[in-house]
């Protein structure tokens, strides 16, 4: 319910308090990763971003961040799923990460920084 607040103090309310469970309580993940996917406010994205980080490599919610990055308008978001998703899993994360250099959506900025951080050999 606090994810649901019109403030944006009281859904980052609901975002510390998701931090706490979200690995027990499928709920409260699913609820994180919509406040990540949609919410208006960029911190409030950010900070339910950092809940999930425990999160980030399994199975149910990886695909999900992944499908976020290109749809995020914050080049801060993206920069910093991108990092959370390449610490999270490995050579499994960066074939996904690799297949983002290709999306038009992507801030060409970004897409540097990504072919960095994958090796430069793209």
């Amino acid at each position: 319910a606090l994810l649901a607040g019109e403030s944006s103090s009281q859904r980052l309310a609901g975002v510390a308090y998701g931090r706490g469970v979200s690995q027990s309580d499928p709920r409260v993940a699913d609820a994180l990763l919509r406040a990540f996917e949609s919410d208006p406010d960029v911190n409030v994205r950010l900070a339910a971003l950092e809940a999930l980080r425990p999160l980030a490599g399994r199975a149910p919610e990886r695909p999900r961040l992944v499908a976020a990055l290109s749809r995020q308008a914050s080049p801060l978001v993206q920069l910093s799923l991108i990092e959370m998703l390449l610490e999270a899993d490995g050579e499994r994360g960066r074939e996904e990460l690799r297949q983002l250099l290709d999306d038009d959506q992507l801030d060409p900025a970004l897409r540097g920084h990504l072919r960095g951080r994958l090796g430069g050999s793209i």
